[in-house]
């Protein structure tokens, strides 16, 4: 096919044929749109149909009823099937197998039932034994297919709707037969059989919307979103008028605009008098497009109390009275709007305490909020890939070059669109609480927004080749000026980075030497003692607690004398190392966002490769000359020449990230820190006793009942809500089967009655599907009377009437599918239902001389007293609410976050013990059992950790862990290019960990062995022309949390689309009687930043290629203790969501994990370095831990947000978790603590990400 060379060639200036220039049209037209094919789709099948069935003997050969069961029911279910596919992502073939396969096992069903009742009966008579028989095993059946259709919704989904449908009407029509009881399954199974050829032929050949199109086309979304993500937040960072509360003014660095290039600064931006509670709505800060209706109202109100721009007045008195009429009238719409929305909310919120509740300032609350309302939309569509991603096995496309999906190179492509967006998000929970300094950023605001511009250029580029197939050249371009605007930031920060380090050592010097002499002085005239507290003093900014444990009382003193007398110069140092710390964590994470986008470059030759055929050798000329981000690459990794290794503790305290105003604040932590050195023990939540607080008899029947359901579930595996739901489906069948059953109620309803046993489904559709059969009645009577106008005013057998009755369900159906697809989910059902109905109501007697109008009045009857039916009985049994799913949803994803905490966080202890030689093991566990054993004593001396400390074989081995080491960049590429040339199970072979290159050192010679050899990526080989042996990596740990990460990340997006039914479901009978959506909201929120802060060291041991943190090897049992205590903190929470623990005990857990992460800290830091230990292992681990603070950080304040959502009725729990999680006297994980990664971070998660070097040309 020509249409990817005609869009490559698309560029030229050079006139081009007729079909480039069709290929160029046809990839912008309207027909790319998912409502375009799908309505056109629904119209080929309609008309496909009509043109085959029309013919009154063709016609009449496949009728056993008139009314019921003739070519009607083939256009119904071929044209469900097809839109069932647009709202599901369910291939055609998989729609089309999974009716087949519903409707044979319900047929076969009812043969059995209606045999079983003819033989029990001894006849077709109509008696008491074959009604109770039939209504026993009938809604036994239904029952069983309700609970599974929703146990397994994943695999027989639609094949249980087939199945309840083939049965209820089954049993309905053969009850009333008095012969030939097999004759109506067998014509079902013929009309589905047929149905199937149609659905799938048209859904293959006819505009097809395969599951790949769709994939490709939420991927692509997501892609334009989250780079305007990023760069939204980095304007929001480095704009000076909304990013702290300390820029609402005109302190800082940032205060004379920016430096590169003029780009930063409050040019144009309104002052703090500008910016209210509600944001800078005023100041013209607003991200429209991605409002939600809610948020839209909140604005609008802020604005509407706001005076408008001045507009020009129109000259004549008219004008002027209707233009006030009209801002007037505005203004109240909108105060209108945002009353209705606060009522559906509950109440209007405080947003000072929704900020303080979701860890924001106020006064950033609503520039924020405009951040998240543009992730939540891009995360949904990663969501919505990641959900069709598992069917795109089953089908093939025929108009394009690439017929089937390339699934492993997607879901690649998938997982670092993911990790982008959390990288991107760490940047704004770094400075959203507004602590953070953000001076040194706002001074290099031209290059970090020119950067962030650039992956968001990148991101667009890549969107467009995933979607409209474009150019592989210019993508290539835009990569390229990424890699030189990160290379000009990386320069402008060296730069600055030297002029300061120069000017702080001046400064540093001249402050030194004067408390000397002040010393000196007084050292002469105390009488000359204590020589070595004066020299501590004079380095008294780099001092370990330990170290001031050994001092004396003098020492001390004139310690903090000479650290008060040069406070002043102190607090400018303190001050500008935290500017740097956030200038570098903001470093690091667009060189993670940078890094992420140019491995998405290297799959496009296995994602377009046959698509482009000249994809591989573009990409590979692109790396193979990409010399700019080499020199990146060196400057980040390469270390300065002879600099000494640091311990943690001094990487710690020169981080400056516990500096609280002066010495003695920070003296005194490190003394109180010397109390936690207890390991404390695991807590466990304590489940809920069951206890009957009233002896009434109804008490007595709930415990019963749900005793019963318990006993069932453990037997069967059918939960409360699964049978509750089966339940419900088989009393409605009962009611319904009455109206069959009883001859005056049959002959009342015409005999149409089995239309009201097919009625019974879920509650929420009841309304969409009334509305549908309305809007479906007076469509399907405009059709009939149209064929009857247009055939002279008559209904006889003539071609005209055929001609327009065809005419008039094609122009209907497009219409009605195309709605389906563009007015989303939740109101598809109303779209689906009006389209299927009217063929019902239209078709009947189409073979006839008379029509017959009166049987839409009998489908409005039926399905009123079907609804009905449904209505009370949702209500009365077993009733199953949106408060139930949310709670059982918000359960699941706590565990799914734990379980993902556990995969990510354990990964690091086990590879801490990885194959090695015979006597290494041994060492290793006598060297964590040093560790344990080293303590300090109340008095704060240290005893000696020399036991603590591993071999130096062992420990130089761990410290060469990662790819970030004192290699030039050359060696590094020298040693890359070697491994390209071996084979690929040779290259996962020599993937060593930390632990196995100490051995490789010692057995060189040997070859490597298979069996101690771990696997720690797992490459995507791109196989392209021109393109071998490079590969796009990724880590082990990354790889086993894919998974369970996504289907949580699903769960949470199912919980926010949960909060729009939860706002107008009331529950007069329980407290409180909506449910509160505003906690329920925030908890939402929080739930997916905890999974964002969960994955982002395993997104930094991925870009590592690691898969161990050498620092915390001597703490193995101190990091197993938190690991464990994070998992159980999790498991708490989901617990007391779903109801068996108490508030109160899941918040003990959450503090017990504070204190485990404090001791781990407080271990880590009085402990000594490993020989051999490197800045950068301990960079790597002090970030380890500075994102483990963060996650307990978060856990508070989700702990608080879920027991306001989920526990509202349970005051005095909420009051005891507040008091033990909002207590601000002791040492908490806070964002002071958060923040001690920052330049941490920035060596930590540097990489030579997938820099595999590309094959010689000559190759």
């Amino acid at each position: 096919m020509a249409a990817p060379a005609a869009v490559g060639a698309a560029a030229s200036g050079a006139p081009q044929p007729w079909r480039q220039r069709f290929w160029r049209w046809w990839f912008a037209s309207t027909f790319q749109r998912t409502w375009m094919r799908l309505a056109i789709q629904a119209g080929v099948s309609t008309l496909l149909i009509m043109c085959i069935f029309s013919a009154p003997a063709v016609w009449d050969l496949h009728t056993y009823d008139i009314v019921l069961a003739n070519p009607v029911l083939i256009l119904v279910i071929a044209n469900l099937g097809i839109l069932f596919s647009v709202n599901t992502g369910l291939p055609a073939f998989k729609i089309g197998l999974e009716s087949v396969g519903g409707s044979i096992t319900g047929g076969v069903v009812v043969y059995a039932i209606v045999y079983a009742v003819y033989g029990i009966n001894g006849g077709y008579g109509h008696t008491v034994v074959k009604a109770a028989l039939t209504l026993l095993f009938g809604s036994i059946a239904l029952m069983f297919g309700t609970a599974s259709r929703y146990r397994w919704p994943q695999y027989i989904g639609l094949a249980g709707i087939m199945f309840n449908l083939t049965l209820a009407v089954g049993l309905a029509v053969c009850y009333n037969a008095t012969h030939a009881l097999w004759r109506f399954v067998l014509y079902w199974w013929w009309f589905i059989g047929l149905s199937f050829v149609f659905l799938v032929g048209v859904a293959t050949v006819v505009l097809p919307i395969p599951t790949g199109w769709v994939v490709r086309k939420q991927l692509a979304r997501a892609l334009r979103q989250e780079g305007k993500v990023l760069e939204a937040i980095v304007d929001l960072m480095t704009t000076e008028s909304s990013s702290t509360p300390e820029g609402l003014g005109s302190s800082g660095k940032g205060s004379a605009g920016g430096k590169d290039g003029g780009e930063a600064g409050t040019n144009g931006q309104p002052g703090s008098s500008d910016v209210d509670a509600l944001g800078d709505v005023r100041g013209g800060v607003v991200y429209p497009d991605f409002m939600t209706v809610e948020q839209g109202a909140d604005a609008w109100a802020a604005a509407a109390e706001w005076p408008a721009a001045s507009q020009p007045e129109p000259s004549s008195l008219l004008g002027r009275v209707l233009a006030q009429l009209w801002r007037r009238g505005k203004a109240g719409s909108r105060r209108i709007t945002s009353r209705i929305s606060m009522t559906l909310r509950g109440s209007r919120p405080n947003l000072h305490k929704e900020a303080e509740s979701m860890g924001i300032h106020p006064d950033m609350y609503s520039a924020v909020e405009h951040v998240y309302a543009m992730s939540g939309p891009t995360a949904a569509s990663m969501q919505a890939a990641w959900a069709h991603m598992r069917f795109t096995h089953l089908e093939i496309d025929l108009y394009r070059p690439t017929h089937f999906f390339p699934l492993l190179a997607f879901s690649r492509m998938l997982l670092l669109a993911r990790t982008l967006l959390s990288s991107a998000m760490m940047i704004l929970y770094s400075f959203q609480s507004g602590r953070a300094r953000l001076g040194a950023s706002r001074e290099h605001a031209g290059h970090l927004r020119q950067v962030a511009g650039q992956v968001k250029r990148c991101c667009q580029s890549l969107a467009a080749i995933l979607r409209d197939d474009a150019p592989v050249a210019p993508a290539l371009q835009e990569l390229s000026r990424l890699e030189e605007a990160f290379w000009a930031l990386q320069q402008a920060v060296g730069a600055s980075h030297t002029e300061q380090a120069a000017a702080h050592a001046d400064s540093v010097a001249a402050r030194a030497e004067a408390v000397a002499e002040e010393l000196l002085a007084a050292g002469q005239d105390s009488g000359g003692d204590g020589n070595a507290d004066q020299a501590a003093a004079v380095d008294g900014t780099t001092t370990s607690a330990a170290g001031m444990n050994g001092m004396g009382q003098n020492g001390r003193h004139e310690l903090r004398a000479g650290a008060s007398g040069a406070e002043a110069d102190g607090l400018g140092g303190a001050s500008s190392a935290q500017d740097d710390l956030a200038l570098h964590l903001s470093l690091s994470m667009l060189f993670t966002c940078a890094t992420r986008v140019r491995s998405m470059y290297l799959l496009l030759p296995q994602l377009v490769a046959q698509d482009q055929p000249g994809v591989g050798d573009a990409v590979a000329e692109h790396f193979a000359t990409a010399h700019t981000w080499e020199r990146v690459l060196h400057a980040r990794t390469a270390m300065e020449p002879g600099s000494p290794s640091r311990g943690a503790g001094e990487v710690f305290r020169r981080s400056q990230a516990l500096y609280g105003g002066s010495m003695r604040l920070r003296s005194a932590r490190s003394f109180a820190a010397l109390e936690k050195l207890d390991r404390p023990q695991v807590q466990v939540a304590e489940k809920i006793d069951a206890q009957v607080k009233s002896a009434s008899w109804l008490a007595w029947v709930a415990a019963a009942v749900w005793r019963a359901f318990a006993a069932v579930e453990r037997w069967t595996g059918f939960n409360r809500n699964q049978l509750a739901l089966g339940l419900q489906m088989a009393v409605s069948f009962v009611a319904a089967m009455f109206l069959v059953m009883i001859p005056a109620a049959n002959e009342a309803l015409d005999h149409r009655a089995v239309w009201a046993v097919s009625k019974g489904d879920q509650m929420r559709v009841c309304f969409l599907r009334f509305g549908g059969t309305v809007v479906a009645g007076i469509l399907g009577l405009g059709a009939l009377y149209f064929s009857f106008l247009c055939n002279g005013l008559s209904f006889e057998n003539e071609p005209p009437k055929f001609i327009a009755m065809t005419v008039a369900l094609v122009v209907l159906t497009m219409p009605l599918a195309a709605g389906c697809a563009r007015y989303g989910l939740h109101n598809a059902y109303f779209w689906v239902v009006s389209c299927l109905i009217m063929y019902t109501v239209a078709l009947p007697g189409y073979a006839h001389d008379s029509p017959m109008p009166v049987l839409a009045l009998w489908r409005l009857t039926c399905t009123a007293i079907g609804l009905a039916i449904e209505f009370v009985v949702a209500l009365t049994v077993f009733p199953v609410t949106a408060r139930q799913a949310a709670h059982a949803v918000a359960s699941g994803a706590l565990r799914g976050m734990a379980d993902v905490a556990d995969m990510a966080f354990r990964s690091v202890l086990t590879k801490q013990q990885p194959a090695c030689s015979p006597g290494l093991p041994a060492q290793r566990h006598s060297s964590r059992e040093g560790s344990r054993a080293a303590s300090l004593d109340l008095g704060g001396r240290r005893r000696s950790l020399s036991a603590s400390r591993p071999p130096a074989a062992a420990a130089t081995g761990t410290a060469a862990a990662g790819p970030v080491d004192a290699q030039p960049a050359e060696q590094q590429q020298e040693q890359q290019q070697q491994s390209v040339a071996l084979p690929q199970a040779q290259q996962q072979q020599q993937l060593p960990t930390a632990g196995q290159q100490a051995q490789q050192v010692q057995q060189a010679q040997q070859p490597p062995q298979p069996q101690q050899a771990q696997q720690a990526h797992q490459a995507v080989v791109c196989s392209a022309p021109g393109w071998q042996g490079n590969e796009v990596a990724t880590g082990a740990v990354l790889r086993r949390i894919h998974k369970p990460m996504m289907e949580a990340y699903g769960r949470i997006t199912t919980f926010r689309a949960l909060l729009v039914p939860l706002r107008v479901e009331y529950h007069p009978f329980k407290r409180p009687a909506r449910f509160p959506t505003g906690p329920g909201r925030r908890a939402q929120r929080l739930c997916r930043r905890m999974l964002n802060v969960l994955t982002t060291f395993a997104i930094s041991m991925d870009a590592h290629h690691t898969e161990s943190v050498p620092l915390l090897e001597p703490h193995a049992a101190e990091l197993e203790g938190l690991i464990t205590q994070l998992r159980e903190a999790l498991q708490a929470l989901g617990a007391m969501v779903a109801g068996t623990v108490s508030l109160e005990s899941a918040a003990r857990t959450v503090a017990a994990l504070e204190q485990h992460a404090q001791h781990l800290m407080l271990r880590v830091l009085v402990s000594g370095a490993p020989e051999g230990l490197s800045s950068v292992d301990a960079n790597q681990g002090l970030a380890f831990l500075a994102m483990l603070f963060n996650v307990t950080s978060v856990a508070r304040l989700l702990c608080l947000s879920l027991g306001e959502a989920f526990c509202a009725d349970d005051a005095e729990g909420q009051e005891a978790a507040a008091e033990l999680l909002r207590d601000t006297s002791r040492w908490a994980a806070d964002d002071r603590l958060q923040a001690l990664g920052a330049e941490l971070v920035s060596e930590a998660l540097v990489s030579t990400e997938d820099e595999v070097p590309l094959p010689a040309t000559d190759q």
